[in-house]
């Protein structure tokens, strides 16, 4: 930013920098009347609910009078209740340093504001004043900033001496121009601040953005909510990618995504949920190109509902079916000495059959074959559907699989050959790209006076137990737990921004008392809100138990659910100890006191 006044310009000038919670701000004041000065500020700032707090650090260098090498320390208050209204306090020189060897004065300003028409119109009235005076003697200030246009804003003010400002400011893509012109209550010009800036918000722009092309790097696993670090890289929620795709799919100026495939491991369920993004995508008459830098089923059956499949030219597609393979201890466990013993309720309740059988029961077989036969249908359907050809001839591929890079070349599997990095030069348009991490962040605030409504996503995801495993306060574990769970229940429901919970269950089950707190927690948050259950890849047992709260079950074709049974038990060790020759007494007072003593 930069004066003008007196007929000079650059004279005065200024640079302002401002992140998420904290700000830097520096300029150079012309003094016509003495010696040129410097300014200083840091602030930082955060959000607690509807009410914001912030401080800040101001210093002059060589400042007229008064200003003279002094620091100032300031603190904000903010508050944004339900309403159109808004209110804020500022307190600055608290530190009131000395001047001429007295303390100088302490400054207070006191601010409304109103919203009449939401986006469009913001009125305010300030007041300000020292702690020398009562706030009757203060000096009053009224501003107005009106939007007539998505990307221009007016502004102006008119203080009690009949002083006034007149601004406005243009956005033009990520950069924005402006200017503010000061008078006084005769008319005459006080000087004009120019400025211009850029931001890596997605502001309203007078200007249409040109076509630009999303580009999603997807992990090999994603979870539905990774932990947060305080340091470090940031995991990537498979929630957040969803809704990328979607938003971009409005988005008028993504034209085009680039999705590259390592090796996923997101499920089959989930898979279908990014194919049907994907879809939605392509249904807007964009384009859809995908790159399996290593081909295996489930990367083609989300890649076959793209309008090119790119694989590398040395690679192998793995198009080979699907397969289940059980495991069984209990032979093993047996010539260890160690005996399990358990009790179910419900034939198809197969979980401690690894421990307790040599092999599976014809219920476990059943079941079994039945998911691989449905789910083995979808496969081959989809990919069917993505290709353009018979499920007869998929199922023909498939057996005759697993294929070379230029096998698949020849069978119309894959469109092209080529590196992830070469892509961009032989088979994609020319156009600007965004990541999805960058496109993610430009997300406009939700500034709405009353802000404007929300939906809370809950997730339960891993088994469910009573503790999640989580070392370090921001560490989730690889378990859902009540505790956990009640805690993102209670902040949707007091949110009085949120209108609607969706639960989201990724999950096998787990602890039958720990399933049925969260189930409490849920039933609860269901009495205040709406909330509607999304399945992930499973959610059965206690995973089916716990979604008994919604209103609403949804789930994906894959997705495997229901509520089959419970089973429980114990190990004993005692022959295992006497083949080792380890001596073991147990001592009790009551018949049942060692009944879990191994």
């Amino acid at each position: 930013m930069t004066d003008y006044f007196g007929g000079n310009i650059l004279d005065s000038y200024g640079i302002l920098v401002n992140g998420k919670q904290s700000a830097f701000a520096f300029r150079r004041v012309d003094n016509p009347i003495g010696t040129d000065y410097k300014e200083m500020v840091y602030a930082s700032g955060l959000g607690l609910g509807s009410v914001k707090i912030g401080g800040s650090y101001r210093y002059f260098k060589e400042g007229p009078g008064i200003y003279e090498n002094r620091h100032f320390w300031n603190i904000g208050l903010q508050m944004q209740g339900d309403s159109k209204l808004s209110a804020a306090m500022v307190f600055s020189n608290l530190n009131r340093g000395r001047v001429d060897g007295k303390r100088s004065l302490a400054e207070q300003r006191y601010s409304v504001s109103y919203r009449p028409f939401k986006f469009d119109m913001t009125i305010s009235a300030d007041l300000l004043r020292t702690s020398q005076f009562k706030i009757g003697n203060g000096h009053m200030i009224y501003n107005v900033i009106v939007t007539p246009h998505p990307g221009l804003t007016f502004s102006g003010y008119l203080d009690s001496d009949d002083n006034f400002n007149f601004g406005v400011r243009a956005n033009l893509l990520e950069y924005f121009v402006g200017n503010e012109s000061r008078f006084n209550s005769q008319g005459g010009g006080r000087g004009t601040t120019f400025y211009a800036g850029t931001t890596d918000l997605n502001q309203p722009s007078l200007v249409r953005r040109h076509a630009r092309r999303l580009d999603i790097d997807m992990p090999e696993i994603m979870a539905e909510n990774p932990a947060k670090p305080i340091f470090g890289k940031k995991s990537r929620s498979f929630y957040s990618l969803i809704g990328g795709i979607y938003r971009a799919a409005e988005d008028p100026s993504i034209t085009e995504i680039i999705i590259k495939l390592r090796q996923p491991s997101v499920g089959f369920a989930r898979a279908q949920e990014l194919r049907e993004a994907l879809k939605y995508f392509k249904n807007k008459g964009k384009t859809v190109i995908c790159h399996l830098s290593m081909p295996n089923n489930l990367g083609y059956y989300i890649a076959a509902v793209s309008d090119s499949i790119l694989i590398p030219p040395v690679s192998q597609l793995n198009l080979i079916g699907l397969k289940a393979e059980l495991t069984f201890y209990a032979g093993t466990l047996d010539k260890l000495g160690v005996e399990v013993d358990m009790v179910k309720i419900g034939s198809y309740k197969s979980a401690a059959e690894t421990l307790t059988q040599t092999a599976s029961s014809d219920a476990n077989k059943e079941q079994i074959n039945r998911l691989l036969d449905d789910i083995y249908a979808q496969f081959v359907d989809g990919i069917a559907e993505g290709r353009g050809i018979s499920a007869d001839s998929v199922k023909k591929i498939i057996d005759k699989g697993p294929f070379t890079s230029a096998q698949a070349i020849e069978l119309g599997l894959v469109d092209g050959l080529s590196y992830s990095d070469e892509i961009k030069n032989v088979f994609l348009n020319s156009l600007p790209e965004i990541s999805l991490n960058r496109y993610e962040n430009d997300t406009l605030t939700n500034d709405g006076w009353p802000a404007k409504p929300k939906i809370a996503v809950v997730m339960a995801e891993g088994e469910i137990s009573k503790s999640s495993g989580g070392m370090l306060p921001w560490q989730n574990g690889e378990s859902a737990t009540p505790a956990s769970l009640e805690n993102a229940f209670k902040a949707a429901q007091n949110d009085k921004n949120v209108k609607a919970i969706v639960f989201r269950v990724n999950s096998p089950g787990g602890l039958a008392l720990a399933s049925d707190e969260i189930l409490h927690s849920a039933r609860k948050a269901s009495g205040k809100k709406p909330l509607i259950v999304s399945m992930g890849n499973v959610a059965a047992s206690g995973g089916y138990f716990v979604a008994m709260s919604a209103q609403r079950i949804y789930a994906e074709a894959a997705t495997i659910t229901g509520s089959i049974g419970i089973f429980g038990g114990k190990v004993s060790l005692q022959k295992l100890y006497e083949k080792i020759e380890m001596g073991k007494e147990l001592y009790t007072r009551g018949k049942f006191a060692g009944m879990a003593s191994d």
